[in-house]
């Protein structure tokens, strides 16, 4: 007979954990868990959330304990086999945890590539460099302006995209009347799923400009990738089952981690309480550093892997105004994990990632931009599944748009792209694709607030408030 899944919700599961013969084996497992007991345990289950394996007993263990409320008896039963779990992950020593560092490629230190470019010779000259320093492509695509813009811009190219328009790469009898086709046909550079790319500009005089940059196979592919990746899928499924999601109308979920302004009518800096399911205090700090180490990692491997153009900036606001990644259960600090084949890596002094994370899944935004204190943010593809019941074209969907650019960016697992917020930009029609992501930005919303408060002399407490 086979399992009930997702669909059937808490409540079956409730109801699993209810029977008497699953009380006793917890019972049991308690005392001491074994194998055996585990395996009786998985084996009659429901399949829900992050527990997609009927094999895997410590997510069945996790998603089990988050159902249940400090007051209630099966609580103290998961809180206790959380322990176990706890008690008997192991710890990466330094050379383990060296031997992690050196196989992400988190040793890289990458140069300044618009020097580069316009130091060489020739464009042609620039682009062996690129390829020699960054292993990808440098290719030549001027950036045009709205048409509403045209007059700010006077003789530059124009297009005529507007915002909050689905981005589409094939038309059917469903397709949205305004929505945009987004083809080699229509005029777009269609960067294939295995390539990367820095994109430039020409601008006179001053000679070539960083407009998209991005890198692929982001870590290298060794032992520690698949792993990693099936860690940082399950934080992100997990984020998004648990947290408020802040684009309600668009398909697919989008939540955040770190400092926000809150409801735009508050108007309160602080540390985002995104949590919208009861969960322990024990348990929302689990996820929050789960969730703050897959933020740290994405941080550590932009500084290792984009040119300096794109992260010395974004480091300069945290040496001299911002705080690293916090939330309401784990203070301003350093220091992150991250868990790879039930091996914990902690780095106790690393440097944590700047205050404002997404996170996405199975998300699809139409045409927009986004208000942005710096040039770039950042995106990180951790893993991109493809459903049986895709009907699109291979390589469609869910992708990056750039319109002014005119550029597809197609999806592939381990993408990191460095892109313009307040450029119009999009993500096509998902289908039956999923995309696993991780982002960082810098809104302006987060920045005035941390302005004006300075220039009236007050002190920023980063705390849940603001001082008065």
């Amino acid at each position: 007979m086979p399992r009930k899944t997702r669909a059937h919700g808490n409540a079956a599961f409730r109801e699993y954990i209810s029977l008497p013969a699953t009380q006793k084996l917890l019972a049991e497992c308690v005392d001491g868990s074994t194998p055996e007991l585990q395996a009786a345990l998985l084996k009659d289950a429901p399949l829900m959330g992050n527990f997609k394996n009927p094999n895997d007993w410590i997510q069945f263990v996790h998603v089990a304990g988050s159902l249940y409320q400090p007051d209630e008896h099966d609580f103290a039963t998961f809180n206790a086999l959380r322990r176990e779990i706890v008690k008997n992950r192991e710890s990466a020593d330094h050379h383990g945890r060296r031997r992690l560092i050196n196989a992400l490629g988190l040793k890289k230190k990458p140069g300044w590539v618009k020097d580069m470019i316009n130091g060489a010779a020739t464009f042609a000259d620039a682009q062996k460099l690129v390829a020699m320093h960054f292993g990808v492509d440098l290719i030549l695509r001027n950036r045009k302006v709205p048409m509403a813009k045209s007059k700010f811009n006077p003789g530059a190219p124009t297009h005529q995209y507007r915002r909050y328009c689905p981005a589409v790469e094939v038309l059917t009898q469903d397709t949205p009347l305004n929505a945009i086709l987004c083809t080699e046909e229509t005029g777009f550079y269609i960067l294939a799923p295995d390539k990367g790319a820095i994109f430039v500009s020409k601008v006179l005089p001053e000679g070539y400009d960083i407009e998209l940059v991005v890198i692929r196979k982001v870590p290298y592919d060794d032992c520690f990738s698949i792993p990693l990746k099936n860690w940082l899928k399950d934080v992100i499924h997990e984020a998004c089952s648990n947290r408020r999601d802040v684009r309600p109308n668009h398909p697919g979920k989008m939540v955040q981690i770190g400092m926000n302004m809150g409801p735009r009518h508050a108007q309160i800096l602080g540390w985002a309480v995104s949590f919208t399911r009861k969960l322990s205090d024990k348990e929302k700090t689990r996820q929050d550093a789960n969730l703050l180490g897959g933020m740290s990692l994405l941080w550590a491997l932009a500084k290792s892997y984009l040119p300096l153009d794109i992260t010395d900036p974004i480091q300069n606001l945290l040496d001299t105004s911002y705080p690293t990644m916090a939330t309401p259960n784990i203070p301003v600090g350093c220091g992150f994990s991250v868990t790879i084949d039930k091996t914990e890596y902690t780095f106790k002094e690393a440097s944590r990632a700047p205050p404002e994370g997404v996170v996405t899944m199975a998300y699809e935004a139409p045409s927009h931009i986004d208000g942005c204190y710096t040039r770039f943010a950042l995106s990180w593809t951790v893993a991109r599944e493809i459903l049986k019941s895709n009907k699109l074209p291979p390589k469609a969907g869910s992708n990056f748009v750039d319109f002014g650019l005119g550029v597809v960016v197609q999806g592939n697992s381990g993408t990191l792209t460095a892109f313009q917020p307040e450029k119009m930009h999009a993500t096509t029609e998902r289908g039956g694709v999923i995309s696993y992501g991780l982002a960082m930005n810098a809104t302006r919303r987060v920045a005035d607030a941390i302005n004006e408060l300075k220039e009236r002399g007050q002190n920023v407490r980063y705390g849940l408030d603001v001082d008065v």
